[in-house]
């Protein structure tokens, strides 16, 4: 259901952390990077074994852990697009094959022609 809510809002970004310090970094990093993921409507949700994390937004709800198991399933990460489905697949995090990957869609590129 959350990922349904979602579309047409943002694109997300599920991310499966190993531990704290794993946590820590992906959040510092998306601190740094804050601008650039609005301007893409990126949200990012860490996930560990018991926990998901909303990383760059305040959200009311969350999607289930078995629901983001689901679509992570053997990946470090999965970018979902705006209209939900699971655009790419990562084995490792590269924010810049990341931003590359979202800028490259249709959908993306209308939104930079409109601004």
């Amino acid at each position: 259901m959350f990922f349904t809510d979602m579309r047409w809002q943002h694109r997300i970004l599920l991310v499966r952390v190993g531990d704290d310090v794993e946590l820590k970094e992906l959040t510092k990093y998306i601190d740094y990077t804050a601008l650039e993921l609005t301007e893409r409507k990126l949200l990012v949700l860490g996930i560990d074994r018991k926990t998901v994390y909303p990383l760059n937004n305040a959200l009311s709800c969350l999607p289930s852990l078995d629901e983001v198991q689901h679509r992570l399933n053997s990946n470090k990460a999965v970018l979902i697009g705006l209209d939900g489905g699971t655009k790419e697949q990562y084995d490792v995090i590269d924010p810049v094959r990341i931003f590359s990957d979202i800028d490259s869609m249709p959908m993306r590129r209308r939104e930079r022609q409109d601004n």
